[in-house]
């Protein structure tokens, strides 16, 4: 234990209990305080790293995810709208799109939320896959009323 960093010990006593046996978590605890001799200070720490850790994605960040197209998107026909080259700009959202993902996802996990950072990932394909989903619905109607539209 004497080897170990702060970070790595705080880890063992708060981050994953489970996973060492008691005498481990007692010598864990144990160096954390001789190392320290503020226990103010391991008491902040030791409060706020779980917690921000394990927070889950809620309802309203799903949500957020299931939308953030819609609005990459507006945002993206609004500004090809001024440059007056239409849909060759708009293609330009997707890229963008994925940009934002990605750059969420990494300051997620650059802030420690690990499983807000996992969700995200997860409900990150979800949308992929519903909006793939719905681009091949789209094209399998406008199929089906090409198909049956009268004849001129």
């Amino acid at each position: 234990m004497q080897n170990m960093s702060d970070q790595q010990l705080l880890e063992i006593v708060e981050g994953r209990r489970k996973e060492y046996p008691p005498l481990a978590l007692l010598a864990a605890e144990e160096e954390l305080k001789r190392r320290h001799s503020e226990p103010v200070l391991i008491q902040q720490v030791q409060e706020d790293f779980p917690e921000k850790r394990r927070q889950p994605f809620v309802w309203y960040h799903k949500v957020g995810m299931l939308l953030l197209p819609f609005f990459i998107g507006a945002m993206f026909y609004w500004l090809t709208s001024f440059a007056g080259s239409g849909t060759k700009l708009q293609f330009l959202g997707f890229p963008f799109l994925f940009l934002c993902y990605y750059l969420l996802h990494q300051q997620l996990k650059k802030n420690g939320y690990d499983q807000m950072a996992t969700d995200f990932k997860h409900w990150t394909s979800y949308t992929l896959y519903i909006y793939i989903g719905l681009l091949i619905l789209a094209g399998l109607a406008l199929l089906v009323v090409m198909m049956f539209a009268p004849q001129r």
